[in-house]
């Protein structure tokens, strides 16, 4: 099940890129919804600043090193972090900042970097066949382009999905990209 959000485009200049050396962004949410998800606002919480994955065990414990538990996404206005909930394989979101210690700025790695400077559209919550909430979509764009970004809670961790202007899908998993 898809439910399309209400909103209006943020858009971004094209081109633009916003630098960040920090990790975490401020959480200032005056004037944002952040009920039910915290995410009822999202189209107006600012550009994408940054992209932090993030684990909850050390390297030499994971096995799984190109997923992650968590991310978290730091707009302009609020930082929206996205979770594998581990007891069922759901997803939960939520304004805040990301609770697993293991973290790592991916800001420069696609599709982060070509995110970069563009507004969030749209988002949807996706339910499977079993009635499990274990997908998010969020759509970011600038003029005359957007691109949809899926979350995917499978096996514990998050697997991640870009579908680029064009059609052109960009996936975690493809060894050569």
């Amino acid at each position: 099940m898809w439910r399309r959000r209400r909103g209006l485009m943020k858009a971004c200049a094209v081109g633009k890129r916003v630098a960040s050396s920090a990790v975490a962004c401020p959480t200032q949410t005056e004037g944002i919804d952040v009920t039910g998800s915290g995410l009822s606002d999202i189209d107006e919480f600012g550009q994408l600043v940054s992209a932090v994955g993030a684990w909850a065990l050390r390297a030499d414990d994971r096995g799984n090193g190109h997923r992650f538990d968590e991310y978290c996404l730091n707009f302009e206005r609020a930082s929206v972090v996205i979770t594998a909930e581990p007891d069922d394989d759901t997803i939960s979101i939520h304004v805040g900042q990301p609770t697993s210690p293991y973290q790592e700025d991916i800001s420069a790695r696609e599709p982060w970097q070509t995110l970069v400077g563009c507004g969030a559209i749209w988002a949807w919550s996706m339910t499977n066949q079993r009635g499990f909430r274990d997908g998010y979509q969020i759509e970011f764009g600038r003029p005359g382009e957007c691109w949809a970004v899926q979350f995917m809670s499978e096996g514990s961790a998050l697997s991640l999905r870009a579908i680029a202007p064009g059609g052109q899908l960009w996936n975690q998993f493809d060894p050569l990209q």
